[in-house]
């Protein structure tokens, strides 16, 4: 609302009149505007409602016959009706001139052989006798049980409520107990009864959303109706139509939606103008983004973090230090040679950036970008909060994740607090280091060192020399960020030696395997335990072979030992204090692996930028052609048992 400054002469003998008069006229404009937003949403309101119910009707007199029309169609074909007894076909038909084809042999029907049977032809609706030809074939064993897997990279934490009993496995099948199963303690309610919803409800939500969004015959009050309005007046969010509609396929009748209509319709919706480009930013990265620096996808599968607070950038490096870091003018717009502003959310959300890759970004001429981030940040605050003295952090005698034993601790979320680490730090509290998920710069006194191996070439046995490397020894892979002190190596053709392209670390160690992912060539084939995996070409000690990827839940969930009982097969590995892996629905080709007491597999659970995952090595050089095979521990034939 737009404010209103009215000017009074001093001294005036109507001054309090006018001013009262001001603010009379200012009330009833405020008025006015609460009745208008009022009347607005009375409208969006009995609209919204019409549509619905509108929607509903049509859907649900639709239903019952289109159902009907599917059921009969899924029917068999109808029977010839018949006319005659089976009798009548054996001689010619009045006026029918049978072939000898057409004639059956009355003996083979009334007493047929050991070797026959009779059927019935539906489209003449005569008896036909087949005789059957007995063969001797070898003896070939059925292809073992299998049940289905899907296929997956990474680890896939299992995010439902294990009190909440979603179905019941094995329904139906002889030998499976479901009275026993769906009466576990650990069951608070079912799914089917207290957490179901209709499918139906969300076809017609997605009607609903796409007919009100597109309305072109709105009141004068209602502009466009906006997703926000349509979450206050039905019992669902668009939110939570969008994404049952991306699970499912779309139902085709008369007023059908299909996902990617509702969903191109709510892009204009999501960058509003009302939102600065900074908040737009955060709020999606804290929405859909995982903070973990190995997980760039949105809607994590995986990482299950408590709500953490966005990481807001703030400046380290003056304005003067940035001038003096560019030695050359990027072009006739740099801010070397030009003056004038840039919008703020830029400079904002990259405030150490370089101003000539900032124009890129935001096609802004050079010299706009440097002098605003010179006003917006001053050098001698930058420079006050560089200097800032902040209390040294008293290490922990040991971290409890750097160790050899690093399944006994289970990782935490990284930390996302403002300002640099200190005694409050949860990483210090929980007695672990920060990781690169962190939001803590790499000077952070809570991260590890890293590792000097270029002296010994540690790193490049891994496995072999464990009791040389710190990263190796604790049982963590190296970080490329903080294993990178091969700079004291000034020999250039010593220095070659040291540097992979192919490594983040610059010395490149053998330690990263997880991180690059290179594996050897195996096959998925009959094994000496039903299916195993067989290696196709030969195999060096030590050499990875492949991670153990699988569903992650907490271990008291105990919802998965029936399953294991009721199937013999148990893919249960443990990877820390409080998190299993069972592969038995999701996993890789490592679930294949068979047990040996003489195994030629080794696994190994590492720390990997922050999480913890399972390496399998070769124990030794493995020929062409043979079986992977690892033991799998007496715990594991406990559980079985």
């Amino acid at each position: 609302m737009a404010s209103h400054v009215v000017y009074v002469p001093e001294g005036t003998a109507d001054q309090d009149d006018i001013l009262e008069a001001h603010n009379n006229e200012v009330n009833l404009q405020l008025e006015g505007e609460i009745l208008q937003d009022q009347q607005r949403q009375e409208v969006i309101r009995k609209r919204t409602w019409e549509v619905y119910k509108d929607v509903w009707d049509q859907f649900y007199n639709w239903e019952p016959g289109a159902c009907e029309q599917t059921i009969v169609s899924l029917a068999a074909v109808s029977p010839y009706e018949e006319r005659h007894s089976d009798d009548e076909y054996l001689f010619d038909e009045p006026g029918h001139d049978s072939d000898i084809s057409d004639r059956m042999d009355v003996d083979s029907l009334s007493y047929p052989s050991e070797d026959s049977f009779t059927v019935r032809d539906f489209e003449t609706g005569r008896p036909e006798t087949m005789v059957c030809s007995t063969f001797k074939i070898k003896h070939c064993d059925p292809y073992p049980r299998y049940f289905a897997c899907t296929p997956s990279s990474c680890n896939i934490l299992s995010t439902h409520d294990y009190r909440i009993c979603r179905f019941i496995p094995f329904g139906g099948e002889p030998g499976f107990n479901e009275l026993e199963y769906i009466g576990m303690e650990e069951f608070e309610s079912f799914q089917w009864q207290d957490h179901w919803r209709d499918p139906d409800e969300y076809v017609i939500a997605a009607t609903v959303i796409k007919q009100l969004t597109e309305d072109k015959n709105q009141d004068n009050f209602v502009e466009r109706i906006t997703y926000e309005d349509i979450d206050k007046y039905l019992p669902f969010t668009c939110g939570e139509v969008l994404y049952e509609m991306s699970q499912r396929d779309s139902l085709l009748w008369p007023g059908s939606v299909t996902f990617g209509e509702i969903a191109d319709n709510s892009r204009p919706q999501i960058q509003s103008s009302e939102k600065s480009l900074f908040n737009q930013v955060i709020n999606n990265m804290q929405q859909h983004f995982c903070p973990y620096i190995d997980c760039i996808r949105p809607l994590c599968i995986l990482h299950a973090i408590s709500p953490w607070e966005p990481h807001h950038p703030q400046p380290s490096i003056t304005s003067t230090e940035i001038a003096e870091g560019v030695t050359k003018p990027c072009g006739p717009s740099c801010f070397k040679t030009k003056k004038n502003l840039v919008v703020h959310d830029t400079v904002t959300l990259a405030p150490d950036g370089p101003s000539c890759d900032l124009s890129v970004i935001c096609k802004r001429p050079c010299y706009e970008i440097y002098l605003y981030r010179s006003k917006l940040f001053k050098d001698d605050d930058i420079l006050l909060e560089r200097n800032r003295l902040i209390p040294k952090i008293k290490k922990p005698q040991k971290f409890v994740d750097y160790n050899d034993e690093v399944t006994n601790f289970t990782m935490k979320d990284p930390c996302t607090h403002k300002g640099p680490c200190s005694t409050t730090c949860p990483c210090f509290l929980a007695n672990m280091h920060c990781s690169r998920n962190c939001f803590c710069k790499l000077s952070c006194p809570l991260r590890p060192s890293g590792c000097t191996c270029y002296k010994s070439k540690n790193c490049k046995e891994t496995i072999e020399r464990k009791a040389q490397c710190k990263c190796v020894k604790n049982n963590w892979e190296c970080d490329p960020e903080l294993c990178r002190l091969v700079v004291g190596v000034k020999n250039k053709q010593q220095r070659k030696k040291y540097d992979d392209p192919q490594s983040g670390c610059i010395h490149g160690c053998a330690n990263t395997v997880l991180q690059k992912g290179l594996l050897p060539a195996t096959e998925v084939k009959q094994g000496s335990f039903g299916l195993g995996v067989f290696a196709m070409q030969k195999i060096k000690k030590f050499n990875f072979l492949g991670e153990y990827t699988a569903e992650s839940f907490w271990r008291h969930d105990v919802t998965h030992e029936p399953i294991w009982s009721y199937t013999g097969l148990n893919y249960n590995f443990g990877l820390n204090s409080s998190q299993n892996l069972d592969a038995i629905t999701v996993g890789n080709v490592t679930r294949y692996f068979n047990h040996s007491v003489t195994p030629n597999v080794l696994a190994n659970t590492l720390v990997v930028n922050g999480e913890h995952r399972i390496a399998f090595y070769a124990a030794r050089d493995i020929k062409k052609g043979e079986e992977l095979l690892f033991n799998y521990g007496d715990q594991y034939w406990q559980q079985s048992h």
